[in-house]
């Protein structure tokens, strides 16, 4: 058995006191600061405060049921500007919405009567409310190929389907003063479009959430803002009971259930789009890169009823393609030494820009990883890729309008005219997108959100033994693709 002994050599010294410390702690909306001595004494700015009184306790109580702790450290910056008009949104909808929901209660009465005295062979009440019911389940179901495309573009996708929801609202405060035969066509034709504006509102506004939680602590601050939602939409709701009431006398009823919704539809409106100023939800998408490109250094859209007119434009870039049409095309050996360092390959086709993204397949066509104040994590690299890519499309395009390009065709022919107009475009658009994305960061668009359509069907390109591999890697199946799968083909 061994016997350790004790070294006789002589123990360090301890470090010497490093003086007094102080420490800052916040607790809330406070912060509470911390001395040490040099004797380990520790005292705190709090020390011999009078004990809070049962009044201030319950404050503080109600406050931590209603705000993130630690706000704002917690939350992003523009949480409470966003959540201020929110709520006034909240308060204006229930305030619109009781007086249109008592507007439909009275007229159920009368246009029950009225679809009885209709006597159309097979037409009931039970059947009718079974349509008025199912037709909106249906009609959402059918569409959820919504959500992708509200999802590229949320504001303007907010803020319309928003609006469709208040106008539903009053038109269903508007029953008591229409025929009453019209009202269960009415309602179901409502009901249906609530339930795509319901598709379109959730989808768009999902990423807003994990966005605000900075502190993963998206579960407590959905809690709280429910919690806020819910007292502010009681008040809501008893103040639009209360002007109902005032106004029935010299209006009306039905006149003042439509004048009450009307109301809180339009203020509710004005704070929705208030809401949308302060809120930092605009992503790098297809519209985004031609605003940049067509007029310059420019940030988001700051009128949001003018950003409403972006619906209307279609989607014209894949940023993510099928191989085949690529690999058929007589430039692609050109193309593939053109673009050996870069993550995607672009050609004409159809007269138009044809993306293929590439899986990396090759050290030379990954884009280093990005640094801050742009986002690090493993995938942004893919995201920069496609924003590179749809930057060169867009170019490709203009190009392809324009007189030099028709001119090209005429002298060299139109295969050599659109490899030109690949390669031209190719020496403009940037080698590498950091600066170009810090700039757009700085401008106010969200860079961490890279939003665009096809922007998941990677291809592995290898070449080896004189035979061209390609491994295509479906993962997500936009209208009108092929079912997903895995496979690899050769020798194409």
């Amino acid at each position: 058995m061994k016997i350790l002994r004790a070294s006789s050599s002589t123990p360090p010294s301890l470090p010497k006191p490093p003086g007094e410390v102080v420490v800052k702690e916040q607790v809330g909306k406070e912060f509470i600061t911390y001395k040490r001595d040099d004797e380990g004494h520790v005292v705190g700015s709090h020390d011999g405060a009078p004990v809070p009184s049962w009044l201030e306790r319950t404050k503080a109580r109600t406050w931590s049921s209603l705000v993130p702790d630690n706000l704002p450290n917690s939350v992003s910056p523009d949480y409470a500007a966003t959540r201020k008009w929110q709520l006034t949104r909240d308060f204006f909808g229930t305030f619109a919405a009781t007086s249109s929901l008592a507007a439909v209660t009275t007229a159920v009465g009368p246009a029950n009567t009225a679809l009885l005295a209709l006597s159309i062979a097979g037409l009931s009440l039970a059947n009718v409310t079974w349509i008025k019911q199912r037709l909106p389940q249906i009609t959402q179901f059918a569409s959820t190929g919504l959500a992708t495309v509200a999802e590229r573009n949320p504001k303007p996708w907010m803020l319309a389907a928003d609006l469709v929801l208040q106008v539903s609202m009053i038109a269903e405060a508007a029953t008591p003063l229409l025929p009453a035969q019209s009202y269960y066509a009415l309602l179901t034709s409502l009901a249906m479009a609530q339930a795509v504006g319901t598709v379109a509102l959730n989808s768009a506004s999902a990423g807003v959430g994990p966005r605000q939680a900075r502190a993963n602590n998206l579960g407590e601050m959905t809690t709280k803002n429910s919690n806020q939602s819910t007292l502010i939409s009681i008040a809501g709701a008893t103040a639009g009971l209360a002007a109902v009431g005032a106004l029935t006398g010299p209006l009306g009823f039905g006149h003042a259930a439509l004048v009450v919704s009307t109301l809180g539809a339009l203020a509710g409106t004005y704070a929705k789009i208030r809401k949308h100023q302060a809120l930092e939800y605009d992503p790098i998408n297809e519209e985004a890169l031609r605003r940049v490109i067509d007029r310059g250094a420019v940030g988001p859209e700051s009128n949001q009823l003018k950003s409403l007119l972006a619906l209307g434009k279609k989607e014209k870039l894949t940023v993510g393609n099928r191989p085949r049409p690529l690999l058929q095309d007589a430039n692609f050996p050109a193309l593939r030494q053109l673009f050996i360092e870069r993550p995607y390959m672009l050609s004409v086709h159809e007269g138009a820009p044809y993306i293929v993204m590439k899986d990396e397949a090759q050290a030379k066509d990954e884009i280093s990883q990005a640094s801050a104040p742009l986002p690090t994590s493993a995938s942004y690299p893919e995201r920069m890729a496609q924003v590179q890519a749809a930057y060169h499309a867009i170019l490709l395009e203009k190009f392809l309008a324009s007189p030099d390009y028709q001119q090209l065709v005429e002298k060299r022919g139109q295969s050599a005219a659109e490899l030109e107009a690949v390669t031209r475009t190719f020496q403009q658009t940037p080698p590498d997108m950091h600066g170009f994305l810090q700039e757009m960061q700085k401008l106010g668009w969200s860079v961490d959100m890279v939003r665009f359509r096809g922007d998941s069907k990677p291809v592995s390109i290898q070449t080896g033994d004189g035979e061209l591999t390609l491994e295509v890697r479906w993962e997500q199946a936009e209208p009108g693709d092929a079912p997903s799968r895995a496979g690899r083909r050769q020798g194409m």
